[in-house]
Protein backbone atom coordinates (compact mmCIF):
# COMPACT_ATOMS: atom_id res chain seq x y z
CA UNK A 1 0.00 0.00 0.00
CA UNK A 2 1.63 3.32 -1.04
CA UNK A 3 0.86 6.15 0.67
CA UNK A 4 -0.53 9.04 -1.74
CA UNK A 5 -0.22 12.87 -1.03
CA UNK A 6 -4.04 14.63 -0.33
CA UNK A 7 -5.15 16.01 -2.79
CA UNK A 8 -5.34 19.80 -2.35
CA UNK A 9 -8.92 21.28 -2.09
CA UNK A 10 -8.20 24.54 -4.31
CA UNK A 11 -9.22 27.93 -2.86
CA UNK A 12 -11.89 29.34 -5.17
CA UNK A 13 -10.70 32.78 -6.08
CA UNK A 14 -12.31 35.85 -7.49
CA UNK A 15 -9.63 38.69 -9.17
CA UNK A 16 -11.27 41.81 -8.88
CA UNK A 17 -9.70 43.98 -11.53
CA UNK A 18 -7.10 42.58 -14.68
CA UNK A 19 -4.49 45.57 -15.31
CA UNK A 20 -0.78 46.00 -14.83
CA UNK A 21 -0.99 44.17 -11.61
CA UNK A 22 -3.90 42.11 -11.84
CA UNK A 23 -2.78 40.82 -15.63
CA UNK A 24 0.98 40.45 -14.67
CA UNK A 25 1.43 39.94 -10.57
CA UNK A 26 -1.49 37.69 -9.22
CA UNK A 27 -3.06 36.22 -12.59
CA UNK A 28 -0.14 33.92 -13.97
CA UNK A 29 0.58 32.78 -10.40
CA UNK A 30 -2.70 31.80 -9.91
CA UNK A 31 -3.09 29.73 -13.17
CA UNK A 32 -0.02 27.86 -12.88
CA UNK A 33 -1.07 26.84 -9.47
CA UNK A 34 -3.34 23.87 -8.54
CA UNK A 35 -4.07 25.49 -5.63
CA UNK A 36 -6.46 28.00 -6.81
CA UNK A 37 -9.41 28.29 -9.11
CA UNK A 38 -10.15 31.63 -10.27
CA UNK A 39 -14.39 31.52 -10.23
CA UNK A 40 -14.61 34.55 -11.31
CA UNK A 41 -12.82 38.44 -12.76
CA UNK A 42 -13.98 41.89 -12.04
CA UNK A 43 -12.61 43.98 -15.21
CA UNK A 44 -14.41 47.37 -16.00
CA UNK A 45 -13.37 47.52 -19.31
CA UNK A 46 -12.46 44.69 -21.97
CA UNK A 47 -12.99 41.00 -21.86
CA UNK A 48 -9.06 40.09 -22.02
CA UNK A 49 -9.25 37.99 -18.57
CA UNK A 50 -10.76 35.58 -20.96
CA UNK A 51 -7.44 34.12 -22.59
CA UNK A 52 -6.41 33.52 -19.23
CA UNK A 53 -9.63 32.37 -17.23
CA UNK A 54 -12.13 30.94 -19.70
CA UNK A 55 -14.45 29.20 -17.54
CA UNK A 56 -14.53 32.59 -15.02
CA UNK A 57 -17.45 33.97 -14.81
CA UNK A 58 -16.65 37.79 -16.19
CA UNK A 59 -18.53 40.60 -13.86
CA UNK A 60 -18.39 44.47 -14.48
CA UNK A 61 -19.63 45.83 -10.99
CA UNK A 62 -18.19 44.25 -7.57
CA UNK A 63 -21.22 44.13 -5.70
CA UNK A 64 -22.67 41.79 -8.28
CA UNK A 65 -19.34 39.46 -8.20
CA UNK A 66 -19.80 39.57 -4.09
CA UNK A 67 -23.61 38.56 -4.55
CA UNK A 68 -22.97 35.63 -7.21
CA UNK A 69 -19.70 34.70 -7.40
CA UNK A 70 -18.48 31.57 -5.70
CA UNK A 71 -15.09 32.42 -3.92
CA UNK A 72 -13.48 32.05 -0.62
CA UNK A 73 -10.66 34.74 -1.27
CA UNK A 74 -11.11 37.91 -2.92
CA UNK A 75 -8.23 39.96 -4.47
CA UNK A 76 -7.89 43.59 -4.90
CA UNK A 77 -5.69 44.73 -7.74
CA UNK A 78 -7.84 48.30 -8.28
CA UNK A 79 -6.46 51.93 -7.93
CA UNK A 80 -5.12 52.81 -4.53
CA UNK A 81 -8.44 55.16 -3.35
CA UNK A 82 -10.42 52.41 -3.97
CA UNK A 83 -8.83 49.85 -1.61
CA UNK A 84 -10.34 50.72 1.95
CA UNK A 85 -13.85 50.79 0.39
CA UNK A 86 -13.60 47.11 -1.90
CA UNK A 87 -12.09 45.60 0.82
CA UNK A 88 -14.49 45.89 3.60
CA UNK A 89 -17.18 45.10 1.67
CA UNK A 90 -15.33 41.95 0.70
CA UNK A 91 -14.55 41.23 4.33
CA UNK A 92 -18.24 41.86 5.06
CA UNK A 93 -18.92 39.52 2.66
CA UNK A 94 -17.36 36.96 4.27
CA UNK A 95 -14.31 36.32 1.78
CA UNK A 96 -10.24 35.96 3.18
CA UNK A 97 -9.01 39.43 1.12
CA UNK A 98 -5.58 39.68 -0.28
CA UNK A 99 -4.87 43.47 -1.31
CA UNK A 100 -2.61 45.48 -3.26
CA UNK A 101 0.14 47.67 -1.70
CA UNK A 102 -0.70 49.99 -0.06
CA UNK A 103 -3.79 48.15 1.45
CA UNK A 104 -5.52 51.71 2.61
CA UNK A 105 -4.22 55.12 2.23
CA UNK A 106 -4.48 55.66 6.23
CA UNK A 107 -3.49 53.63 9.24
CA UNK A 108 -6.88 54.83 10.68
CA UNK A 109 -8.49 52.63 7.19
CA UNK A 110 -5.93 49.94 8.33
CA UNK A 111 -6.87 49.57 11.61
CA UNK A 112 -10.65 49.28 10.78
CA UNK A 113 -10.24 46.46 8.37
CA UNK A 114 -7.77 44.84 10.84
CA UNK A 115 -10.24 45.13 13.54
CA UNK A 116 -12.92 43.57 11.71
CA UNK A 117 -11.03 40.65 9.98
CA UNK A 118 -9.56 39.32 12.88
CA UNK A 119 -13.11 39.29 14.92
CA UNK A 120 -14.76 37.52 12.19
CA UNK A 121 -11.30 34.98 11.93
CA UNK A 122 -10.99 36.24 8.67
CA UNK A 123 -7.49 37.00 6.24
CA UNK A 124 -6.69 40.18 5.11
CA UNK A 125 -2.68 40.18 3.60
CA UNK A 126 -0.94 42.82 1.94
CA UNK A 127 0.65 42.12 -1.63
CA UNK A 128 3.94 43.12 -0.68
CA UNK A 129 5.77 40.89 -4.07
CA UNK A 130 9.10 42.45 -3.87
CA UNK A 131 9.81 40.52 -0.83
CA UNK A 132 10.30 38.16 -3.18
CA UNK A 133 12.69 39.75 -5.64
CA UNK A 134 15.78 37.70 -6.18
CA UNK A 135 17.84 40.76 -5.37
CA UNK A 136 16.17 41.14 -1.79
CA UNK A 137 16.08 37.70 -1.15
CA UNK A 138 19.80 37.77 -1.84
CA UNK A 139 19.96 40.74 0.40
CA UNK A 140 18.29 39.31 3.55
CA UNK A 141 20.66 36.23 3.07
CA UNK A 142 23.58 38.68 3.42
CA UNK A 143 22.15 40.45 6.41
CA UNK A 144 20.45 37.27 8.50
CA UNK A 145 24.19 35.57 7.95
CA UNK A 146 26.16 38.27 8.82
CA UNK A 147 28.52 37.25 5.85
CA UNK A 148 29.87 41.01 6.26
CA UNK A 149 29.46 41.28 9.61
CA UNK A 150 26.95 44.08 11.49
CA UNK A 151 25.04 46.09 8.89
CA UNK A 152 25.61 50.04 9.81
CA UNK A 153 24.58 51.23 6.46
CA UNK A 154 21.82 50.01 3.49
CA UNK A 155 20.57 51.74 0.73
CA UNK A 156 17.27 50.58 -0.95
CA UNK A 157 16.23 52.08 -4.41
CA UNK A 158 13.73 51.89 -6.98
CA UNK A 159 14.88 54.38 -9.68
CA UNK A 160 13.30 54.85 -13.38
CA UNK A 161 13.92 56.84 -16.34
CA UNK A 162 10.66 58.22 -17.18
CA UNK A 163 11.05 61.59 -18.08
CA UNK A 164 7.87 62.40 -19.17
CA UNK A 165 5.10 62.37 -16.87
CA UNK A 166 2.11 59.29 -18.20
CA UNK A 167 -1.20 60.06 -18.31
CA UNK A 168 -2.17 57.77 -15.31
CA UNK A 169 -3.88 57.45 -12.25
CA UNK A 170 -0.85 57.05 -10.30
CA UNK A 171 0.43 60.00 -12.03
CA UNK A 172 -2.57 62.15 -11.40
CA UNK A 173 -3.48 64.49 -8.13
CA UNK A 174 -6.01 61.85 -6.84
CA UNK A 175 -5.68 60.33 -3.08
CA UNK A 176 -3.28 57.72 -3.13
CA UNK A 177 -1.21 58.96 -6.38
CA UNK A 178 2.49 59.24 -6.50
CA UNK A 179 5.33 57.81 -6.34
CA UNK A 180 5.17 57.19 -2.20
CA UNK A 181 2.36 55.13 -2.47
CA UNK A 182 3.21 53.41 -5.62
CA UNK A 183 7.11 52.28 -4.88
CA UNK A 184 7.14 53.54 -1.03
CA UNK A 185 5.86 50.32 0.46
CA UNK A 186 8.23 48.12 -1.45
CA UNK A 187 11.09 49.73 0.12
CA UNK A 188 9.58 50.49 3.47
CA UNK A 189 8.32 46.69 3.50
CA UNK A 190 11.81 45.27 2.45
CA UNK A 191 13.63 47.83 5.03
CA UNK A 192 11.33 46.42 7.80
CA UNK A 193 11.94 43.02 6.43
CA UNK A 194 15.32 43.53 6.99
CA UNK A 195 15.51 45.75 10.02
CA UNK A 196 12.70 46.15 11.71
CA UNK A 197 10.96 49.24 12.70
CA UNK A 198 13.04 51.78 13.18
CA UNK A 199 13.24 54.48 15.91
CA UNK A 200 13.19 58.14 13.79
CA UNK A 201 12.10 58.76 9.89
CA UNK A 202 12.63 62.26 8.33
CA UNK A 203 11.49 62.22 4.37
CA UNK A 204 11.96 64.78 1.22
CA UNK A 205 8.99 64.44 -1.25
CA UNK A 206 9.86 66.12 -5.02
CA UNK A 207 8.11 67.08 -7.87
CA UNK A 208 11.34 67.01 -10.72
CA UNK A 209 9.81 66.62 -14.00
CA UNK A 210 7.68 70.17 -15.79
CA UNK A 211 4.28 69.09 -15.45
CA UNK A 212 4.29 66.37 -12.92
CA UNK A 213 1.24 66.63 -10.53
CA UNK A 214 2.38 64.91 -7.52
CA UNK A 215 5.86 63.74 -6.22
CA UNK A 216 7.58 61.96 -8.49
CA UNK A 217 10.80 61.50 -6.27
CA UNK A 218 11.25 60.59 -2.39
CA UNK A 219 14.56 60.14 -0.04
CA UNK A 220 13.59 58.62 3.48
CA UNK A 221 16.00 57.72 5.79
CA UNK A 222 15.84 55.96 8.58
CA UNK A 223 17.25 55.84 12.05
CA UNK A 224 18.16 52.75 14.19
CA UNK A 225 20.58 52.76 17.20
CA UNK A 226 23.41 51.41 14.89
CA UNK A 227 22.29 51.91 11.45
CA UNK A 228 21.23 53.95 9.05
CA UNK A 229 18.74 53.04 5.94
CA UNK A 230 18.35 55.32 3.36
CA UNK A 231 15.36 54.49 0.78
CA UNK A 232 15.30 56.43 -2.68
CA UNK A 233 12.71 56.39 -5.57
CA UNK A 234 12.65 58.56 -8.86
CA UNK A 235 11.28 59.16 -12.08
CA UNK A 236 14.46 60.87 -13.25
CA UNK A 237 17.40 58.29 -12.70
CA UNK A 238 19.20 57.42 -15.98
CA UNK A 239 22.68 56.59 -14.55
CA UNK A 240 23.43 53.05 -13.15
CA UNK A 241 22.88 53.18 -9.46
CA UNK A 242 22.59 50.83 -6.89
CA UNK A 243 19.22 48.70 -6.20
CA UNK A 244 20.70 47.42 -3.14
CA UNK A 245 23.76 48.82 -1.03
CA UNK A 246 24.95 47.25 2.53
CA UNK A 247 27.65 48.81 4.15
CA UNK A 248 29.10 46.51 7.10
CA UNK A 249 32.00 46.49 9.66
CA UNK A 250 33.54 43.76 7.82
CA UNK A 251 32.73 44.45 4.48
CA UNK A 252 29.76 45.57 1.91
CA UNK A 253 27.39 44.31 -0.70
CA UNK A 254 26.20 46.12 -3.86
CA UNK A 255 23.96 45.11 -6.70
CA UNK A 256 22.96 47.04 -9.66
CA UNK A 257 20.66 44.65 -11.45
CA UNK A 258 16.87 43.93 -10.81
CA UNK A 259 14.44 40.95 -10.13
CA UNK A 260 13.94 39.83 -13.77
CA UNK A 261 10.36 38.24 -13.04
CA UNK A 262 8.34 41.49 -14.09
CA UNK A 263 10.17 41.75 -17.67
CA UNK A 264 9.39 38.02 -17.93
CA UNK A 265 5.71 38.45 -17.36
CA UNK A 266 5.51 41.92 -19.46
CA UNK A 267 6.63 39.44 -22.43
CA UNK A 268 3.45 36.77 -21.26
CA UNK A 269 5.84 34.32 -19.90
CA UNK A 270 3.88 31.79 -17.16
CA UNK A 271 6.15 31.10 -14.09
CA UNK A 272 5.50 27.10 -15.16
CA UNK A 273 9.32 26.02 -14.91
CA UNK A 274 12.12 25.31 -12.29
CA UNK A 275 14.25 28.30 -13.71
CA UNK A 276 11.86 30.70 -13.12
CA UNK A 277 13.27 34.08 -11.37
CA UNK A 278 16.63 32.65 -11.73
CA UNK A 279 19.73 35.19 -12.51
CA UNK A 280 22.43 34.94 -15.08
CA UNK A 281 25.95 35.54 -13.10
CA UNK A 282 26.83 38.26 -14.50
CA UNK A 283 23.48 40.22 -12.54
CA UNK A 284 25.04 38.64 -9.32
CA UNK A 285 25.79 41.57 -6.88
CA UNK A 286 29.59 41.86 -5.86
CA UNK A 287 30.53 41.12 -1.86
CA UNK A 288 33.58 43.22 -0.58
CA UNK A 289 35.64 41.60 2.32
CA UNK A 290 37.89 44.92 1.71
CA UNK A 291 38.94 48.07 -0.88
CA UNK A 292 40.82 45.15 -2.97
CA UNK A 293 38.43 42.11 -3.05
CA UNK A 294 35.53 41.72 -5.21
CA UNK A 295 33.77 38.40 -5.12
CA UNK A 296 30.73 37.76 -7.51
CA UNK A 297 27.83 36.16 -4.72
CA UNK A 298 24.73 34.02 -6.42
CA UNK A 299 22.20 35.47 -6.25
CA UNK A 300 18.97 33.39 -4.76
CA UNK A 301 15.92 32.69 -7.22
CA UNK A 302 13.32 35.11 -7.43
CA UNK A 303 9.54 33.46 -7.07
CA UNK A 304 6.35 35.79 -6.60
CA UNK A 305 4.81 32.03 -6.90
CA UNK A 306 5.92 31.75 -2.56
CA UNK A 307 3.37 34.57 -1.82
CA UNK A 308 0.49 32.18 -2.87
CA UNK A 309 1.54 28.97 -1.71
CA UNK A 310 2.21 30.58 1.60
CA UNK A 311 -1.01 32.03 1.36
CA UNK A 312 -2.52 28.49 0.36
CA UNK A 313 -1.60 26.86 3.67
CA UNK A 314 -2.58 30.07 5.43
CA UNK A 315 -6.03 29.52 4.48
CA UNK A 316 -6.08 25.48 4.30
CA UNK A 317 -3.69 25.13 7.49
CA UNK A 318 -4.15 28.25 9.38
CA UNK A 319 -0.24 28.85 8.75
CA UNK A 320 1.24 32.12 8.67
CA UNK A 321 0.63 34.40 5.73
CA UNK A 322 3.18 35.73 3.69
CA UNK A 323 2.80 38.97 4.92
CA UNK A 324 0.68 40.22 7.69
CA UNK A 325 -1.74 42.76 8.16
CA UNK A 326 0.35 44.44 11.16
CA UNK A 327 3.18 44.36 8.14
CA UNK A 328 0.62 46.43 6.40
CA UNK A 329 -0.34 48.81 8.94
CA UNK A 330 3.04 49.67 9.95
CA UNK A 331 4.28 50.49 6.00
CA UNK A 332 0.95 52.99 6.06
CA UNK A 333 2.60 54.24 8.97
CA UNK A 334 5.60 54.81 8.21
CA UNK A 335 4.42 56.81 4.81
CA UNK A 336 1.95 59.00 7.04
CA UNK A 337 5.37 59.29 8.92
CA UNK A 338 7.38 60.33 5.65
CA UNK A 339 5.04 63.04 4.56
CA UNK A 340 4.42 64.52 8.03
CA UNK A 341 8.24 64.90 8.09
CA UNK A 342 8.57 66.46 4.53
CA UNK A 343 5.48 68.93 6.21
CA UNK A 344 7.71 69.84 9.37
CA UNK A 345 11.10 69.30 8.00
CA UNK A 346 12.08 67.29 11.08
CA UNK A 347 12.67 63.97 12.68
CA UNK A 348 10.07 62.41 14.00
CA UNK A 349 9.72 59.80 16.43
CA UNK A 350 7.98 55.97 16.09
CA UNK A 351 7.24 56.36 19.69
Amino acid sequence: MTNQSPVPVPVSVALIGFGLSGKYFHAPFLKVNPCYQITAVMQRHGEDSRAMFPQAALFRDFHELLRQANAELVIITTPNDTHFQLAMQALKAGKHVVVEKPVTLSTNEMAELMAYAEKNNQLLVPFHNRRFDSGFRTVQQMVQSSLIGEIVEAWLQFDRWRPQPRVHWRERALPGSGILYDLGPHLIDQALCLFGKPQAVTAYLGRQRPGAQVEDMFEIWLAYETLMVKLHAGMLVCDPTPRYLLRANGGAFVKYSDDPQEALLRQGHLPNNPYWGTEPPEAWGIMYKNPASAEAFPSLRGDYGLFYRQLYEAIRHQQKPPVTAMDGYHTIQLIELAMESHRSRQWLSLN
